[in-house]
């Protein structure tokens, strides 16, 4: 079996259930090797959709036996962890909405119910709520006070400058173990755009989740949410591709007047056409023809998602240097591009916070530190390969 064959059978099963015809999806699986694409489908968080497009065409009878029962038994325990994560979601929001603290719920859970109809057909690893920066810290001791442990071992003096610099903050809990994030923001302040303005916050809907209605961000407000994470993390994850078609395939009528206004006032407008491209050349999502018109206006976010779409479709991965030079094409103005660059060799990251750890009245120098420990790294990275 070549590689394109796993790979392509994956892109397939990112599409909606019931939108790839039977025919295509068994064509598919002829001389698959299973144990590697079960493999792959677990690491791409694709299990469960790959499950339920073999079941919704009643292919489930046409592959290995160790495949079925594999598929079949990672779909039941991930349906039971999808419950009980519904279940702390709830929770949390109700620690939280009892300290009159505003809270959003996003990504993971959420997109499974709105986007997919079901918590079922979606992966997760945890859950991520949104929370204005001046809750943060009454969040925080709401959380610690009701069966959460804070997972960052990050000393209560630095916790209000590692929340101003953009960074979520990472709770355990302690009867299931699961992990909660808050953040007040969607991004660490380095990544150069522009914060998210109160409007994509306050233009919300919601959704019923156990028969509890919950508050959730907008169709528009998802896209840019979700077009940035993928982009930060170089879509390296197909489940992530899968989203975006959902939301694209659930809201055809997106607000994309909107989403152009919101995501060029952040400085991001390229990055949201690198989405849409990219998800038309691996999902074949169709491109609304404002999108066409300002592809072609924009030829660099065309060939950027061109290079992207191959190696994403061959799981190539990036080394830091073609990661950050990607990155910063992504982003709109030459200012943003330069505020990254200069964010992320002095801005200190969780690792410099967990390194040393610096009284108060000397936190400043953290913005010495980070520096200094980057062209350290460096060269221990250089010897070591001169070593090899």
């Amino acid at each position: 079996m070549s590689d394109n064959r796993k790979y392509s059978i994956l892109f397939l099963c990112a599409r909606p259930i019931g939108t790839v015809e039977k025919s295509i999806c068994a064509s598919a699986l002829v001389d698959l090797d299973w144990q590697e694409l079960i493999v792959l489908a677990k690491q791409q968080g694709m299990m469960s959709l790959l499950y339920g497009h073999l079941k919704y065409h009643e292919l489930l009878d046409a592959i290995p036996d160790f495949a079925q029962e594999a598929l079949h038994r990672f779909f039941i325990l991930n349906v039971a962890r999808n419950e009980r994560l519904q279940k702390l979601l709830l929770q949390v929001l109700a620690i939280l909405k009892s300290a009159k603290i505003d809270v959003t719920p996003i990504k993971g859970l959420i997109l499974a119910k709105e986007l997919y109809g079901d918590i079922a057909w979606r992966t997760m690893e945890d859950l991520d709520f949104l929370v204005p920066l001046p809750d943060m810290l009454s969040a925080r001791e709401e959380l610690l006070k009701n069966g959460f442990i804070d997972s960052l071992d990050i000393r209560d003096s630095d916790i209000e400058q590692y929340i101003n610099a953009g960074w979520d903050l990472s709770f355990l809990h302690q009867d299931s173990g699961m992990l909660v994030q808050i953040g007040a923001g969607i991004s660490p302040r380095y990544m150069g755009f522009n914060k998210f303005g109160p409007e994509l916050f306050t233009d919300q809907r919601e959704i019923i989740l156990s028969d509890t209605p919950v508050a959730t961000l907008s169709p528009e407000a998802q896209f840019i949410l979700l077009s940035i994470h993928g982009t930060k993390h170089y879509w390296n994850r197909v489940a992530w591709l899968s989203d975006l078609g959902a939301l694209l395939c659930r809201y055809p009528d997106l607000d994309l007047v909107r989403i152009e206004r919101l995501s060029r006032d952040m400085g991001i407008w390229r990055m949201i056409l690198i989405s849409f491209y990219l998800n038309n050349i691996l999902l074949g999502t169709e491109l609304p023809s404002t999108i066409e018109v300002a592809l072609t206006q924009d030829s660099h976010a065309r060939k950027l998602a061109e290079r992207m779409a191959v190696r994403v479709s061959m799981f190539e991965p990036l080394t830091s240097r073609q990661y950050r030079h990607f990155y910063i094409m992504t982003l709109d103005r030459l200012m943003a591009r330069m505020r990254y660059l200069v964010d992320l060799t002095f801005s200190p990251t969780f690792n410099d916070w967990k390194v040393i750890s610096l009284p108060h009245h000397l936190r400043a120098l953290y913005y010495v530190i980070r520096p200094f420990r980057m062209v350290c790294s460096w060269f221990t990275r250089q010897k070591a390969r001169r070593s090899l």
